[in-house]
């Protein structure tokens, strides 16, 4: 088959895709070289909305409810997940040419999938399991996890990691070195507007202790002055609602659909990583991209892909995990105008595997012919 218009390809994607900017991203790559393509996502959500946001690629939601924040809950409602999609398979994989798996989580699935209808599959290893639950489970399971990854992942055609700091959880275990395509939010940076600026610091992600949440909540305490804003959801919720209730000056958004817009209406971003946690070293989030694109400065404590970029250009403040350290950077953001957005910018760009990407997922296609 020759790559191109005649290419459909599918994804396994463990959310509602609501949408998930990666997804985004990765479809409208494909989609300027030509290639289709239909996203099977999993709907954890326990009341899904009748209205969705508008995608690049057709998307077939199937929806079985889990909680977030993983546990064997969220491990059977996987299992309830590629039930469905199996039973379905001739329906969803129908003209399908490539499959690219999304995350550890389906991994097994879009494996059998693959052995099952002939597909070539990417997968694209969103998260870096044993240092992401490092705190929550055992070593042994955590080397079990990993090897099964492992094992599952050599048959496929390319491996995808967002960003260069999970390239040493690959080594030897793979012959060809994973893909680096980080998690750019958009083609494009966002116009620089007049729009009033609401918040002093804005965070927007996961509400869990791990983000440090608390830091932000004792910062709005300490300093009546700002205005700080969290947007989210996860295990925390209940402190910041509360803390929210009582300061004039925090405001708890919830769950937004519309994350993206929420940037340009801030003077700085908050990325709250513990740096103590495994993960610091490997965090690859959202949350710098969109700083770049929206040329907001980052206030954060951890390293991985944040600290590498704010290692070579200034993009914001690296700082110790304080509420007094916090509220430091937070002050000196203000004073600086020499911020490097736009050159960092294009160096992500220029350094990934945009290309090299598109062009794997066209091998694979021709290969599947």
């Amino acid at each position: 088959m020759e790559a191109g218009a005649s290419t459909l390809v599918a994804m396994l994607l463990d959310n509602h895709h609501g949408p998930d900017f990666r997804i985004e991203f990765e479809t409208g790559l494909l989609a300027e070289a030509g290639i289709a393509t239909r996203v099977v996502a999993w709907d954890r959500r326990p009341e899904p909305s009748g209205e969705e946001p508008e995608s690049g690629a057709e998307v077939v939601r199937i929806n079985v409810p889990a909680p977030s924040g993983g546990g064997r809950r969220t491990f059977m409602a996987m299992l309830q997940f590629g039930r469905h999609v199996w039973a379905r398979r001739g329906e969803l994989f129908a003209g399908v040419s490539v499959l690219i798996v999304h995350d550890l989580y389906l991994l097994p699935l879009g494996w059998a999938l693959s052995r099952k209808l002939g597909l070539p599959f990417v997968y694209d290893a969103h998260e870096e399991y044993a240092l992401m639950e490092a705190e929550r489970y055992p070593r042994w399971f955590l080397r079990l996890v990993t090897g099964i990854e492992s094992r599952l992942a050599r048959s496929a055609t390319a491996i995808v990691v967002p960003g260069t700091s999970r390239l040493r959880r690959w080594n030897g275990v793979v012959r060809r070195q994973p893909l680096v395509l980080s998690n750019l939010v958009g083609r494009d940076q966002t116009p620089d507007t007049t729009q009033a600026l609401e918040w002093d610091l804005l965070y927007v992600g996961t509400v869990s202790s791990v983000r440090r949440p608390d830091l932000l909540i004792e910062l709005a305490r300490r300093r009546p002055d700002l205005r700080i804003g969290i947007a989210g959801r996860g295990r925390s919720t209940g402190a910041v609602e509360a803390a929210a209730n009582e300061l004039p000056n925090l405001t708890y958004l919830g769950w937004r659909r519309d994350a993206g817009a929420l940037f340009p209406r801030t003077r700085a971003i908050y990325y709250g990583l513990d740096p103590n946690h495994a993960y610091s070293d490997a965090a690859c989030p959202n949350t710098l991209y969109h700083a770049l694109r929206n040329r907001r400065p980052l206030i954060f404590f951890c390293g991985g892909e944040m600290g590498q970029l704010a290692s070579e250009f200034k993009i914001g403040i690296r700082c110790e995990a304080s509420a007094a350290e916090l509220e430091r950077a937070v002050d000196e953001v203000g004073k600086i105008d020499d911020w490097q957005f736009d050159e960092a910018w294009h160096a992500v760009w220029e350094r990934g595997d945009t290309r090299a990407f598109v062009e794997a997922v066209q091998a694979a296609a021709s290969r599947r012919g």
